[in-house]
């Protein structure tokens, strides 16, 4: 049955445009979550604002949005795993590790998958009901890395790639540091309008490549550009760099 219905799941913030039957009625606290090592456990709070009963099912996987539930091996449980919410109800859902050894280096991510079930009215056997699914990350943060995830928004390094295979150039975003950064929009000097990247992630001690807008095919090295990424709570924090030739930070 839950394969069925993700089938039929919307994605990122649970809703599709032009479908008037779909309508997220979830509202989960937080944008994100922190479970650093050592914690017991984690309450994550998810209200019904609407005017009708749910069902809420839950599961985490690791990236794979489209993978089977039931196929899942995470190292994390969230519990409830299923519950009905009365409309205005609200519950608190418990996140525990399993234990299961992690890298101690870096960060992990996980995601929760927050799948919200609409009621059919009786009756009702024409009208297309859509099950509606929201996503959020769970990082897990080892004890003892070096920095902070602020220094890691500001250190992050910007290189222009050449293009492969006749495609056109990308921006590469490099991050140095043990923890994931997540990037909301990046502004260009001399571009109309920043790009919206809507949480493009940057791995630890890894890279992230987006495409230039179009009509763009090069940007000199010390080029200045702007950018915004998701702190701790979800708050933007702004950063400010120039794009180098060799990926080593620019003067």
């Amino acid at each position: 049955m839950l394969a069925a219905l993700a089938a039929l799941t919307l994605q990122a913030c649970g809703l599709l445009p032009g479908a008037g039957s779909a309508h997220a009625a979830l509202a989960v606290t937080g944008t994100r979550f922190i479970y650093p090592a050592g914690l017991t456990q984690q309450t994550i709070r998810v209200a019904n604002s609407g005017d009708q009963p749910v069902l809420l099912q839950t599961w985490l996987d690791r990236g794979a949005p489209d993978a089977d539930p039931s196929t899942l091996a995470v190292p994390f449980l969230l519990t409830p795993p299923l519950v009905r919410l009365d409309p205005k109800g609200s519950v608190a859902l418990q996140l525990r590790h399993s234990g299961e050894a992690m890298p101690e280096d870096r960060e992990s991510v996980f995601w929760i998958n927050f799948l919200e079930v609409p009621p059919r009215p009786p009756g009702d056997n024409w009208r297309l009901k859509l099950a509606v699914r929201l996503r959020m990350k769970v990082l897990y943060r080892p004890r003892g890395l070096d920095g902070s995830p602020e220094r890691a928004i500001a250190r992050l390094r910007w290189q222009l790639r050449p293009g492969e295979r006749g495609a056109g150039p990308t921006l590469e975003a490099r991050n140095d540091s043990p923890y994931f950064v997540s990037l909301a929009e990046v502004a260009l000097a001399g571009t109309p309008s920043p790009l919206r990247l809507g949480g493009l992630t940057v791995p630890p001690f890894g890279s992230a490549a987006l495409p230039l807008p179009q009509g763009i095919e090069a940007l000199p090295p010390g080029t200045p550009l702007r950018y915004q990424a998701a702190g701790d709570g979800g708050e933007a924090i702004h950063g400010e760099a120039e794009i180098a030739r060799d990926g080593s930070p620019a003067p």
